[in-house]
């Protein structure tokens, strides 16, 4: 097993990175990330959310919006040039060499009145690089339903089998969806493990596991600590906590939280130990059901998409403006690996060294973190915050 699976797409990530703070507030993909990963970390619970997910829909809204609708969707995705770089990071060639359960699918879809809003001719083409799917449909047919749902559950793995309803007066909804597996480059056991999750509330029923590990990479400072977990893929757990005092909430809120996941990510100011790194974190499945992310792309800017007038002629000539942004999202972490899955909704209705080798660095997340999953070409698929069970 190479300990560099993916250095040449972070390398490339690298070519005009000035710094890890001037990346994550540039639009596009990355920002996307820096700006779920605060918004979600508000109620007080553990969330996952797929900024990947997200992005793909916002795109394929993108490529359907004219005016001043346009201008503002892409100053969220950044220039054409930061929408290129994004495209090529979520739907990277997948590595040659993988473990046998690896999969990561992407794919969008567009559904549109067939009574109201007759789809422009073209548009089909003008989402095929994205896996996309465009279809007219009677959202009042239980054939409509059927046709989404099946198209969600083959592109979710069956980890979402029932698409949200919709009625007469919707013009069209976008509808994009990720899947993801993989298994741990070194393996985690749940055996024998006696660290105990300091939740602020005690619990004594997360389940935590650990192991030792070579390829991770280490990001050590008197403010945070972060590690990467590497899976067979390429692809990247990174889990990061802050070591000042600072409450979960400051550490995500700040920025600090992002900062660091990314640079131990990019592997800026990291260490890999000499004597390999013996990593705790708890096992868990997280689920996100209807996150409403119609604030958060609000803050952004994005203000034209949700209000009359919004033009979104490139899919249809009838009036149309974004009524609400919806996300799923499910994560799961075990000592195989990691699976994950989201769907994103857009509804639019009408109006080796010879001497012996030094003791491990032992890494304990026994307290709530932060923590991202990237894919093995560094796009962010999942981040969130574990709070415990």
């Amino acid at each position: 097993m190479k300990g560099d699976m993916g250095q040449e797409n972070r390398q490339a990530l690298d070519i005009n990175l000035d710094s890890v703070a001037s990346y994550s507030c540039e639009p596009g993909l990355m920002s996307i990330a820096a700006h779920l990963l605060k918004d979600g970390c508000t109620d007080m619970g553990s969330f996952v959310v797929s900024p990947a997910c997200l992005y793909i829909a916002i795109e394929t809204l993108t490529r359907g919006a004219k005016g001043e609708t346009l201008n503002e969707l892409e100053s969220v995705l950044g220039g054409a040039e930061a929408r290129r770089d994004a495209c090529s990071l979520l739907f990277a060639k997948d590595p040659e060499q993988t473990a046998s359960d690896y999969r990561l699918a992407i794919a969008t879809s567009l559904w549109v009145n067939k009574f109201t809003s007759p789809l422009r001719r073209n548009f089909g083409r003008t989402i095929a690089d994205l896996h996309g799917k465009a279809a007219e449909v009677d959202f009042e047919s239980s054939e409509a339903k059927a046709l989404m749902s099946s198209w969600l559950s083959k592109n979710t793995s069956g980890k979402f089998t029932s698409a949200p309803e919709m009625d007469a007066d919707t013009v069209f909804a976008i509808i994009s969806a990720l899947y993801f597996k993989d298994s741990w480059v070194d393996p985690l056991d749940d055996e024998d493990v006696e660290v105990v999750f300091r939740a602020p509330e005690p619990q004594s029923d997360v389940a935590m596991m650990g192991g030792f590990g070579s390829y991770g990479h280490l990001l050590s400072t008197r403010e945070t600590t972060a590690v990467s977990w590497p899976m067979r893929s390429g692809a990247v757990a990174v889990f990061a906590r802050s070591n000042n005092g600072a409450t979960l909430d400051d550490f995500v809120q700040s920025g600090a939280a992002w900062d660091a996941i990314l640079r131990c990510h990019m592997r800026m100011g990291t260490t890999r130990p000499k004597g390999g790194i013996e990593l705790f974190v708890p096992q868990f499945e997280l689920r996100s059901d209807d996150r409403d992310l119609g604030g958060m792309l609000r803050s952004l800017g994005i203000e034209k998409t949700f209000s009359p007038g919004a033009d979104f002629g490139n899919i249809t000539e009838a009036d149309a403006m974004v009524s609400r942004v919806v996300q799923n999202a499910v994560l799961k972490l075990d000592p195989n690996g990691a699976e994950g899955a989201a769907y994103t909704i857009f509804v639019v209705p009408a109006g080796c060294a010879p001497e012996p080798m030094p003791e491990p660095v032992r890494v304990v997340f026994d307290r709530p973190f932060a923590f991202a999953i990237f894919s093995h070409s560094g796009a962010p698929l999942f981040v969130g915050v574990y709070r415990g069970a």
